[in-house]
């Protein structure tokens, strides 16, 4: 199977694998291959470009810090996230310093390597039986002794300039870099839309393999053009470089993004796969919780477009404006039915905190478990000169 094969199935094949470099399909990789004998390894061999150990660090390398993509958020919805999902060990100015610090050492690596030279590091390895039997085939030959002569008219691999080479590193990278912190600045000192936030997720994902060689078919928001959910069955969609790097040989963009906004393209079938942010794994326990203040967001911004489109319409202002209340009041629900979850009754409690229950006394009484020795929920009504709101009026509107 050829290279090309290689990367227009995606996916690992019986004979190797190959590992684009800087997103460039050739010819510029890291190939692999190994002989099955038996259901055992008897020997495999490995071609891998000498070029990582200019950014490897005890085997890490930039801009790989699974948190980064929280620099994507606007403050005040990481801060939520992180209260909802019960992790709040992120602050801004460490992850700040990891990004800048990654900036640092590619810099670093570039400028400390013009004077080098890069190229494949060869492994071969195999067992000591088949080592033996290859030689007594080659001696059986005639072969063993004979000298190989290898012509230098048509020799595999290119040969390019240090400076060519990290100079196209230095300029993919600087791209993202760019990307990232561009559409970073389009907000406000505290605010980033979520539509932004997607964009700025998807530069943080592209510096991952804007060096060195990395297994980026592995990052399906970036190698799908469009992925459907197992559980949900709902329709996503990616960058596609698993056609535009067979077709054009580097990883460009498919007709997705509208580079006047920095955002995806409205009529795009489906959700972005950048709006599933890297940080599921913090919030593993309370995943439920982060994933529905995301939606409530995607929700609320959606409404914000529709009342920026149809502002001429008086019938849609009115019920857009109706839905972005009832969106908030469900929200408010939500926070408090999961800040009392311990006193609702369990056949409802995974309805409240999805704010399926408005807040009135019926429900309350019908939710809330008595107190011990007496037939009465346990709520009481709030009362008192030093609350922040003392007319039901002033409350209401503060919702």
């Amino acid at each position: 199977m050829s290279p090309e094969e290689i990367v227009k199935e995606g996916t690992t094949t019986g004979f190797g694998q190959l590992v684009p470099l800087i997103m460039l399909m050739l010819p510029l990789m890291t190939l692999t291959e190994a002989i099955q004998d038996q259901a055992r390894r008897t020997a495999d061999a490995q071609l891998q470009g000498t070029e990582y150990s200019a950014f490897d660090a005890a085997k890490t390398f930039p801009f790989r810090d699974g948190e980064l993509e929280k620099l994507a958020l606007e403050a005040k919805l990481r801060a939520g996230w992180q209260h909802a999902g019960g992790s709040e060990n992120h602050r801004t100015e460490t992850l700040s310093k990891s990004y800048l610090g990654s900036k640092a050492r590619c810099a670093a690596g570039i400028a400390g390597s013009m004077q080098k030279s890069f190229g494949t590091r060869e492994e071969h390895r195999m067992t000591w039986t088949l080592a033996r039997r290859v030689r007594d085939r080659l001696e059986a030959a005639g072969n063993w002794d004979r000298e190989t002569t290898i012509s230098v008219e048509h020799v595999p691999f290119w040969r390019l300039p240090t400076a060519t080479f990290l100079g196209f590193m230095r300029a993919n990278s600087n791209k993202f870099t760019t990307g990232f912190e561009y559409v970073g600045s389009l907000g406000t000192h505290d605010f980033i839309s979520w539509e932004h936030s997607q964009a700025m997720i998807m530069f943080l994902r592209l510096l991952k393999f804007s060096i060195s060689s990395h297994q980026i078919r592995r990052e399906i928001a970036l190698w799908c053009d469009e992925w459907q959910s197992r559980k949900t069955g709902k329709r996503l969609h990616g960058l596609g470089f698993s056609s535009t790097v067979q077709r054009y040989g580097y990883g460009w963009f498919l007709p997705k993004v509208d580079w006047e906004r920095f955002t995806f393209l409205d009529e795009l079938p489906g959700r972005s796969l950048f709006g599933n942010i890297h940080i599921a794994e913090a919030f593993k326990v309370r995943w439920r919780a982060v994933r529905e203040a995301r939606d409530d967001l995607v929700k609320v911004e959606t409404l914000g477009r529709w009342l920026q489109r149809y502002r001429s319409s008086a019938d849609v202002r009115e019920t857009v404006f109706l839905l972005m209340v009832w969106t908030c009041l469900r929200h408010f629900r939500k926070d408090v039915f999961s800040s009392i979850r311990a006193s609702i009754r369990p056949e409802y409690r995974a309805r409240a905190i999805e704010g399926d229950f408005t807040l009135c006394q019926a429900n309350l009484e019908k939710m809330l478990m008595p107190e011990d020795g007496s037939d009465m929920p346990q709520y009481r009504l709030a009362s008192g000169n030093k609350m922040a709101y003392k007319e039901l009026d002033d409350f209401i509107d503060f919702l």
